[in-house]
């Protein structure tokens, strides 16, 4: 028992102390990928969002409504918005790996950074109306984050924190509906023996069904077949989409998508028999769970549409490569190469998130032209009908 309280004790002490330097680091990481994306304008759903913005769910209303008066017309507020909330999301990350995958406290900076740099949520960021996914995203990790704190520390204090940011997350936003899921799942894998503590669910089960009740119109029928809700879980390892022909041939023979499905199962089973650290089981299990009880329209496999919605299980999958990571770490000849590889992988990422930015960009300046040119019509023939994309204000 003394040894068990000592350890705990250091754990609660170093877990602060380490963190600030990771914590800087990864708000530099954010800086130097996304400043190319501020100033970006506004495309696709943004006008469906900011035209019809009594439809949001309550907490992305007011952020949005807010934002329209503080910055008007221009972009760069907006996205700045979008960068403090998904620095929020990374801390939240940050935190879950330090208090579930444990080892060096760089692991939890690396799920972090592959969050962030992870071109699948580009939309996120660079709408204007990226709150609509960041939100619900940053309210479910730090559910999740503060829930692993009780657990490890035993704080009351977090328990009900984690209680508010779940009841904010599941009752407005009805993608949430399946974080209650997720949530089941850290309680079965992740405590060990008498940590383990069913009744503390009992109030995230009451939270639960109170968002089923205010959700019961849209629950049934739900519109997704199997495909529809696990095959997009490809595009946050694979992050730059298929192509065309790639998707129509899945189309026509959906038995390839099974076989690689299957495989893919196989593998990451595999892999679980090797690796011990319940963060691994917990993320894997964890992202299909998010993907549950879905009915909003799926992501395009092919242009990453509504993308920003993978924000959970990028991060969960994120986790699960850092317990990954942790497991390699444990053979000191390894270490050394692990860390090379994971800084290429970022490096990578890095590149691929700037690329999307840059392509954002070239489609953002077409749409501005375009609305120049029919404005600048519309004046010089003002009898003329004139389609044009309708300013977002």
């Amino acid at each position: 028992m003394e040894v068990s309280s000592s350890a705990r004790q250091t754990a609660a002490r170093t877990l602060p102390a380490a963190a600030p330097p990771f914590l800087l680091a990864m708000l530099a990481y954010l800086l130097v990928v996304h400043v190319w994306g501020l100033g970006v304008h506004p495309m696709g759903r943004d006008y469906e969002h900011l035209a019809h913005a009594a439809n949001l769910p309550w907490p992305v209303r007011g952020l949005l409504m807010a934002e329209v008066r503080l910055f008007g017309a221009s972009p760069w507020g907006y996205q700045a918005v979008n960068l403090f909330l998904l620095y929020g999301c990374m801390l939240c990350t940050f935190f879950l790996v330090r208090l579930t995958a444990g080892g060096p406290a760089w692991l939890g900076s690396l799920a972090a950074t592959l969050l962030m740099a992870n071109p699948v949520k580009s939309e996120a960021t660079l709408n204007i109306s990226g709150a609509v996914d960041l939100v619900p995203a940053l309210l479910a990790l730090a559910t999740l984050a503060l829930y692993a704190l009780h657990v490890r520390h035993k704080r009351l204090a977090a328990l009900c924190a984690a209680l508010a940011c779940f009841v904010l997350a599941v009752l407005p936003f009805r993608e949430m509906l399946s974080l209650f899921f997720v949530v089941l799942l850290y309680e079965a894998l992740v405590p060990r023996g008498n940590a383990r503590n069913w009744k503390r669910l009992l109030p995230f089960a009451a939270a639960a069904a109170a968002g089923l009740f205010v959700h019961r119109e849209s629950l049934l029928p739900i519109e997704s077949s199997p495909v529809q809700v696990f095959a997009p879980l490809l595009l946050v390892v694979y992050p730059v989409g298929l192509l065309p022909e790639t998707a129509a041939r899945f189309l026509d023979m959906p038995w390839m998508g099974w076989a690689y499905a299957v495989a893919t199962l196989l593998a990451l089973g595999l892999l679980c028999t090797k690796v011990r650290n319940p963060a691994l089981w917990f993320g894997l299990s964890a992202a299909l769970a998010a993907r549950l009880l879905l009915r909003y329209p799926q992501v395009d496999l092919i242009h990453l549409g509504g993308g920003g919605k993978l924000l959970l299980p990028a991060a969960l999958l994120a986790m699960a490569f850092s317990a990954v990571c942790r497991e390699i770490l444990r053979h000191p000849k390894w270490v050394r190469p692990a860390i090379f590889g994971t800084t290429l992988l970022c490096i990578g990422f890095f590149a691929l998130q700037i690329s999307s930015i840059l392509d954002w960009r070239r489609g953002g300046a077409l749409v501005r032209a375009y609305q120049s040119a029919a404005q600048a019509e519309a004046a010089r023939r003002p009898g003329s009908a004139v389609a044009i994309v309708p300013d977002y204000q």
